[in-house]
């Protein structure tokens, strides 16, 4: 037989008789049950690989393995959270693996760790946050909970276990933190002067002379950073939100602090710990906070109160800077690495800002 797949019947079942393409053709018996329908579907999509000098079994089994990829990849969040668990002890604060548990057991009571990952999107998460509104749960604990969802996805999608991130753009009810952050040069200059702890001082005036967040600097590696003879950097970061690598311009404040750290060092992290291992520190008894409560550094909330000042206040005293030194506060949301700036932007703003970087007030 020369001609295309055939259905012949032996004894009960209907067998695909064919010869494979090629040189070295091979006549091929294939089972297909005993159903004439399934029997005729599966010899039109036989004979259509032939046509196209494919091999119908080995695209049989491409398929399965193919289906079996992707039921593997498509597990429920309930899943996914343990895994991200795994992965991220060690990388954050205890406090934040509890905000985590919390998160997740609202997040469980409402069905979304049941959703497998192809079923995760805006429709579902907007039906949970108006279901956590409608239940009096506030703003900041909402975001905090869809914020743990976007999460997990952002690590699926560097795993590869998705194709894409699908929270991208949504929007969650308005958080209303809005925070005046405003320190003058002699209160950040006490602030630095308070923490004798070499690295957490390191940490901490980086983020002063940069405006990146702890989870970013922290997750800073050395090969991550260029440095460039004229006495500029730029260093890329992995973002925690979008899990999108960057590359940030450095002010000459900024320079100097990397050296110190890296020091002559070719890889590992740029702020480490003690046994060489990534810098992690309990920020709520660090001498920072205790340097700020000593020194009495507060922030005015939107809703009027004092508050005191939080590390990721320093990202807000670093845009504050440069505002007052004259960036337009475009070209401060691109040094930020904010993505709603487009790039086209972002380049311009590079530029303007990197002016406003020169003009920093270097401390320490």
């Amino acid at each position: 037989m020369q001609g295309p797949c055939r259905i012949v019947r032996r004894d009960n079942s209907l067998q695909l008789v064919y010869y494979t393409p090629g040189p070295n053709r091979r006549r091929r018996r294939l089972s297909v049950g005993n159903y004439d329908e399934y029997a005729q579907r599966m010899m039109i999509r036989f004979n259509d690989w032939l046509s196209r000098g494919l091999d119908p079994e080995t695209e049989l089994i491409r398929e399965v393995r193919e289906k079996e990829d992707r039921e593997a990849r498509d597990i429920t969040l309930a899943e996914l959270y343990s895994r991200f668990l795994d992965a991220k002890r060690g990388e954050v604060s205890g406090k934040t693996l509890v905000s985590y548990g919390t998160s997740r057991a609202h997040l469980e009571a409402h069905g979304i760790t049941a959703l497998r990952l192809s079923e995760v999107g805006h429709p579902r998460m907007r039906q949970y946050m108006r279901s956590r509104q409608a239940a009096g749960a506030a703003a900041s604990t909402i975001h905090t909970e869809v914020m743990l969802v976007t999460a997990m996805c952002t690590w699926a999608v560097n795993e590869g276990m998705m194709p894409n991130h699908p929270l991208q753009r949504l929007e969650c009810p308005r958080v209303r933190n809005r925070r005046e952050v405003r320190l003058t040069s002699e209160q950040v200059a006490a602030l630095v002067g308070a923490i004798k702890q070499p690295v957490q001082s390191l940490v901490v005036r980086f983020a002063l002379a940069s405006g990146r967040r702890k989870d970013e600097i922290l997750g800073l590696r050395v090969e991550d950073v260029r440095l460039r003879d004229i006495g500029g950097a730029e260093y890329s970061v992995r973002h925690t939100k979008g899990g999108l690598a960057r590359t940030f311009p450095a002010s000459e404040w900024a320079v100097s602090i990397l050296r110190e750290a890296i020091g002559d060092r070719t890889e590992g992290w740029v702020f480490q710990g003690p046994s060489g291992g990534r810098y992690l520190v309990d920020w709520k008894v660090s001498e920072f906070k205790a340097a700020v409560k000593a020194l009495g550094l507060t922030v005015l909330t939107e809703s009027g109160q004092r508050k005191m000042l939080t590390f990721h206040d320093l990202r807000h005293v670093f845009a504050t800077q440069l505002t007052d030194n004259g960036a337009d506060i475009r070209d401060v949301q691109a040094l930020l690495g904010q993505q709603s700036v487009v790039v086209t932007e972002r380049y311009t703003a590079r530029k303007k800002g990197h002016k406003a970087l020169e003009k920093q007030c270097r401390i320490g």
